[in-house]
Parts: structure tokens; C-alpha cells; sequence
């Protein structure tokens, strides 16, 4: 074997090592998406978690030993060269009462953040302005949920210009007015019912958010396209144990890789300099 051949392999598996290390060190960052947190029933029954449930849920990632962190800490994480470990985004969508009445509480006791992304839409169940206020007063980032949760998707026969006009009302319209309830930029948007159309992530980005969410499965890396940031989308029947794991999986799948990396690259050279060199026949 050449030297210049056993130098590209040993180049090659140490850029696959490193390149696993920085994996390692720039993890996956678990997202859970929940709605209503009360007890059962109603339309939204089925993403409905009870407040029993939801405190299960959050011991586990207090002892999981996961910091959550809100929208901006996220985006500062993903743009930093330095390494994170453990980080995790709750996320509350539909702006409902029960995230003033049983979320708020349970977070603040644990000392813990969220991202609440509120609609424009008023009424009995749903948060009011002096709601939104007080949770971002508390700490917690606000984002918008469109004005009236409408599909950000084109309607038959819906004219372009008229689509386009209609993703500003829903997206550009709300966050200006957030901004001014709460007093400070508005980084984050969530599709509603987790519909996106290459439009409303174009109208996501040139609104001004920095971040954008959807109900896709998954865990976002510093990767991750910004206009499509994927979560897990908790359900009535969603149990700790399988929130764990899609917390807990992808690093344990980094550590797999980095040891086989590692093993790799040790055999390499133990054959490297055990194999004669094509000079040395010579």
C-alpha cells in the first residue's frame, strides 16, 4: 500500500471522528409540542394531556437533566460554535387558558421555560392579552400561531396575488401586533395545524422570524432548515417513558457512532503499521 494511499485513510477516518465529535458536542434538540393541558374531553380530547400527566412529563425531563430553554436560546445555540448538552424546547400552541391556569404554575415550580404561540383569535378558553403579557413578563417566549389559525395552504382557485395577501394577514399582521403587546421582537412562528407550503416558509422568513416550527416527527439540529424546525406532537395517550426516549435516542446513537468511529480508526492504524508499504517491497 502506498503512503500516499494509507494517508488518505487515516485523513478520511479522522475527519469521520471529528466530524462525529462535533455531532456529539451540537445534539439534537428534543422540541415537545403540547395543546390543551386539563383534563379530557371536548373537540381536542385526543391532544389533550391531563395536568397529571403533564407533571409526569416534566419530572422526567427534570430528571432526565435536560434545561429548557426558549426560541432565542435555541436560534443562539444553533449559530454558536461552542458545544451544548441537554438542551429541550416546551412548546404550547393555540394560546389556550390552560396554559395560564395549569402550565404557567407547573413551569415556574421548576423553575423551568416554554414558548407559548398564541393566535389572534378571543374568547372563553383562550388566552387574553393580559394573559400573553403576564407569561412573557414571567420569562416565557411568545410566538405567533397565525391570527386565525387558518390553513396557510392555497384554496382552489385562489389567486396568487389574493394567497399571498392572505399568508400577510395570518403572518406578518400578527407578529407586528405581539410585538407591540409584549414589547419585544417576536422570533418564532408555528404552523398552524402543522401545514406548510414553500409560500408560508417563504412568508416566514421575510416577515422576520428567525424561527419556524411544524407538528413534522423529529429533533432539530443546528442543520435544520429555520423555516421547518420538527417536534413531537404529544397526544392524550403519550406516556414519560415515550417522551424519554425520543429525548434520550439520539444521543445514544451519537455515542454508538463516536465508539465505532473511534474503534475504526485504532484498527486503521494497528493495520497501517503492520502492512508493509508498497517501498518497502520495493
Amino acid at each position: 500500500m502506498s503512503f500516499r494511499t494509507r494517508l488518505f485513510l487515516v485523513l478520511a477516518a479522522s475527519c469521520e471522528l471529528l466530524w462525529t465529535c462535533w455531532c456529539w458536542t451540537h445534539p439534537p434538540v428534543p422540541v415537545l409540542l403540547f395543546h390543551a393541558v386539563e383534563e379530557g374531553g371536548g373537540p381536542l380530547a385526543f391532544w389533550t394531556v391531563t395536568p397529571r400527566r403533564f407533571r409526569e412529563i416534566l419530572d422526567r425531563v427534570e430528571r432526565l437533566g435536560f434545561r429548557t430553554i426558549d426560541d432565542q436560546q435555541l436560534f443562539g445555540a444553533f449559530s454558536s460554535f461552542r458545544g451544548y448538552d441537554r438542551l429541550a424546547v416546551l412548546t404550547f400552541d393555540d394560546g389556550l387558558a390552560s396554559h395560564r391556569d395549569c402550565v404557567a404554575p407547573e413551569l415556574a415550580s421548576r423553575n423551568m421555560r416554554g414558548v407559548f404561540f398564541v393566535t389572534r383569535r378571543a374568547g372563553a378558553g383562550r388566552l387574553s392579552e393580559a394573559d400573553v403579557q403576564a407569561l412573557a413578563k414571567a420569562g416565557h417566549a411568545i410566538g405567533s400561531h397565525s391570527s386565525t389559525h387558518g390553513p396557510l395552504l392555497s384554496r382552489p382557485g385562489e389567486p396568487g396575488p389574493d394567497f399571498n395577501m392572505r399568508l400577510v394577514r395570518e403572518m406578518a399582521f400578527p407578529r407586528a401586533q405581539l410585538r407591540r403587546l409584549v414589547g419585544h421582537t417576536i422570533m418564532s412562528f408555528a404552523y398552524p395545524g402543522g401545514e406548510v407550503s414553500p409560500e408560508a416558509q417563504e412568508m416566514a422568513r421575510t416577515s422576520g422570524y428567525r424561527l419556524a416550527f411544524t407538528a413534522d416527527f423529529g429533533s432539530p439540529t443546528p442543520w435544520t432548515d429555520r423555516m421547518s424546525i420538527p417536534r413531537n406532537l404529544l397526544f392524550s395517550d403519550t406516556t414519560p417513558g415515550a417522551v424519554e426516549r425520543y429525548m434520550t435516542e439520539p444521543l445514544f446513537w451519537l455515542r454508538i457512532r463516536a465508539a465505532i468511529d473511534t474503534v475504526a480508526l485504532a484498527l486503521l492504524l494497528v493495520y497501517l503499521s503492520m502492512a508493509p508499504s508498497r517501498r518497502s517491497r520495493d
